[in-house]
């Protein structure tokens, strides 16, 4: 029902004649909003009354949609044989609206120290004021801002969105021209083809580009595991902002999970030379990556001595923000496999409050791949150019051979070292499983997370925490060795709380 009519309804409801309170029956406002949703369709189509009550009427009996969903979901326009999928889809995106404000609601409670009425308070005030969504408040920190700061800020995201939809349409174009040169066809042609694979697939241009999805089959499009579908599972279970805020910071990880992280560590901006040299005094090596960086992007290894400690120092002030960790000295077995990073496990894990699977667990390993260092550079990501293999998760031994970013090379040997890939087994995995559960459960870690896991001498060590890993690492492996999407895979794994 539209607002208008929300309020001239409960303006009736509460004064009738002489002023006095009348309770008006369901069986009354059920005929005033079908009345209202009529009228509504009617105005919307140019469809006359009887084809527009009629529309309404199949709706409701394929679905068991209300009046008011009707308007509000803009019915009309949907196909009669989609609308049972929309409209389940549309119930769960409300569901998850709903779960998204009150897990907003208790991480800014969490953060602040605030009551969560008090929170809630702060948060729709500036939903109002600001014209914020509620994950916005508490992602971008508006809690700890004016309303003026706030605005400010706001503006400033919503600028940079539009630079974002521009470069979507420039990827879009990027996209069309390679179908355009790959089969030789028009620009409306390949525009369609694009568009569909779009629609259907919930592919980005950077997936449809990476994939190949224009030498591919509808079906084979469909198969491959997708930054959408990964949203999808995240919009299931993951409803504990406190921590997405705290692996988007990778000084609170460090700080909350000491226990896990076990190595010194500082913020860049915030030492002292003489605080850096006290803090690294017994180090040999330190890492340096810059804040709000991803792939391997601006990070640096830096050798530590007396002599040139401060000239470390001065470089790392010039890079601007970001951490500075005591370097991982990881485990000889990882070491013979690739020396020229800290080869780390990506390791994600599901959890939730409700059972996960049919035999009411709460917790559960979904996946793991290896992430090795390569030829070039010092991180093992795969856009920093090193290279990643699938673990099998009974055994902690690597199951398919490595790729290269975008699977154009595989490797069965490791191009460094020449380790064999395939087969090889991972000391302490069994270990770092076992860590990774500890953490989630003492710590309420809830939620679809992936988790960064280096080996040492002594044992794992937790790396980092990430609180939307994509499915690239899961799926490339598989895609550059045997053609599998690995959607179906991960389909059967969370097939008990949501569809892919």
């Amino acid at each position: 029902m539209l607002d208008f009519l929300k309020k001239k309804n409960n303006q009736e409801a509460k004064s009738g004649a002489g002023g006095k309170a009348v309770k008006k029956s369901k069986a009354e406002i059920n005929r005033e909003n079908k009345e209202h949703c009529i009228e509504f369709t009617m105005k919307k189509t140019g469809w006359d009354r009887k084809k527009a009550e009629q529309e309404i009427k199949l709706a409701k009996e394929r679905t068991g949609i209300k009046y008011r969903e009707y308007e509000r979901f803009h019915f009309y326009k949907v196909p009669a044989e989609d609308q049972e999928k929309v409209y389940k889809e549309k119930k769960a995106e409300r569901e998850f609206l709903k779960k998204r404000k009150k897990a907003c609601i208790r991480a800014i409670a969490q953060a602040t120290g605030w009551d969560e009425e008090y929170a809630k308070e702060q948060m729709e005030t500036s939903m109002k004021e600001v014209g914020c969504r509620s994950y916005e408040y508490d992602y971008f920190g508006y809690f700890d801002m004016t309303l003026e700061e706030q605005k400010e800020a706001h503006a400033r995201y919503l600028k940079s969105r539009e630079g974002r939809a521009a470069k979507r349409a420039k990827d879009r174009e990027k996209c069309i021209d390679t179908i355009m040169e790959a089969k030789g066809c028009d620009h409306e042609t390949a525009a369609a083809e694009y568009d569909d694979a779009v629609a259907r697939t919930g592919c980005r241009p950077d997936e449809y580009l990476e994939y190949e999805f224009y030498n591919l089959t509808p079906e084979k499009q469909d198969s491959i595991l997708l930054l959408s579908h990964i949203k999808k599972i995240r919009k299931a279970i993951n409803f504990d902002r406190f921590w997405y805020r705290v692996f988007k910071f990778k000084d609170k990880t460090n700080e909350l999970l000491a226990d896990y992280t076990k190595r010194k560590w500082c913020v860049s901006t915030e030492v002292s030379f003489e605080e850096f040299r006290d803090l690294f005094a017994n180090s040999k090596k330190v890492f340096y990556k810059a804040y709000d960086s991803f792939g391997g992007k601006g990070a640096k290894a830096f050798e530590l001595n007396d002599d040139n400690i401060k000239d470390v120092y001065d470089e790392i002030q010039s890079m601007g923000k970001g951490m500075v960790e005591e370097f991982v000295v990881q485990h000889h077995v990882m070491n013979e496999m690739s020396p020229t990073a800290v080869n780390t496990i990506r390791i994600v894990s599901m959890a939730s409050d409700e059972p996960i699977n049919e035999d009411g667990d709460h917790f559960k390993i979904a996946w793991a791949t290896l992430k090795m260092g390569g030829a070039t550079g010092c991180v093992d990501n795969l856009r920093g150019g090193g290279v990643g293999a699938a673990v099998d998760l009974d055994t902690g031994t690597l199951c398919t051979d490595a790729v290269s970013d975008a699977g154009k090379t595989i490797y069965q040997n490791h191009p460094v070292t020449g380790t064999k890939i395939k087969g090889f087994k991972i000391p302490f995995f069994k270990e770092a499983v076992d860590m990774v559960r500890e953490i989630v459960e003492t710590k309420h870690v809830g939620g679809y997370i992936g988790w960064d896991v280096a080996i040492t001498e002594d044992g794992p060590m937790l790396i980092e925490g990430n609180a939307i890993p994509g499915p690239t690492l899961l799926v490339l492996p598989y895609w550059a060795t045997e053609g599998r999407g690995m959607k179906d895979y991960m389909q059967d794994q969370v097939k008990y709380f949501c569809e892919l």
